[in-house]
């Protein structure tokens, strides 16, 4: 975990790594004919939804595989090459940003954004504000940051929130427009089958 100041208000930045197969101590060496597993070769992190496969495949919409994705998946998250992606996101995001026919995003706002997806595939968490459970905090801390409005949650995910209709809204309506707004864009899918629970570890039951 990462943490960083981010005006008056501590910010938390999460990612977890997983390491596939045994773990030898740090820094030990491993024995002749020994393979050495103390490596990090898989990460599983608290990314953005839907970056990688709505932003960069080749084609979005007939779902044509691109290897820009497989690529985008093995990048630090935090450490992300910004060159080799840039292009296509701004592609994509002028697509979304297009289909109500109207620009959403400012210049300034469009830049900042296609600079933070393209280098960096993580959520901002400000534990200073409240984190209640079935309220919608997904982009609340980045919808702040591009809108100069102080965001009023913990930001992150929460297991219930509908994420993907967020995630739409924000590229279509601009970061103005949150989720449970009149006008936000919606797939149509509300919730899962079976919400998860408010008591850890938020597991849903089975379908």
């Amino acid at each position: 975990m990462k943490a960083f100041k981010f005006g008056a208000a501590a910010l938390c930045v999460m990612a977890m790594a997983v390491v596939l197969g045994p773990v030898g101590c740090a820094g030990a060496e491993a024995e002749e004919g020994e393979e050495d597993l103390t490596r990090v070769i898989g990460v599983d992190h608290a990314a953005m939804v839907e970056v990688s496969t709505v932003m960069l495949t080749a084609d979005t919409f007939t779902l044509i595989r691109d290897e820009n994705l497989d690529n985008f998946n093995r990048e630090d998250p935090f450490k992300i090459e910004p060159d080799r992606y840039r292009f296509v996101f701004e592609q994509h995001f002028a697509h979304f940003d297009g289909y109500d026919r109207k620009a959403d995003w400012s210049p300034a706002q469009s830049k900042y954004w296609l600079a933070r997806v393209s280098s960096g595939n993580f959520q901002i968490l400000d534990a200073s504000k409240p984190c209640v459970f079935g309220t919608h905090t997904y982009l609340d801390v980045e919808r702040g940051m591009l809108t100069g409005k102080p965001h009023q949650t913990c930001g992150g995910r929460m297991p219930n929130d509908d994420a993907l209709d967020a995630v739409m809204t924000w590229l279509v309506r601009g970061p103005a427009t949150a989720v449970d707004s009149e006008d936000a864009v919606s797939d149509g899918v509300s919730q899962a089958t079976k919400l998860a629970t408010d008591t850890f570890p938020y597991l849903a039951e089975p379908n």
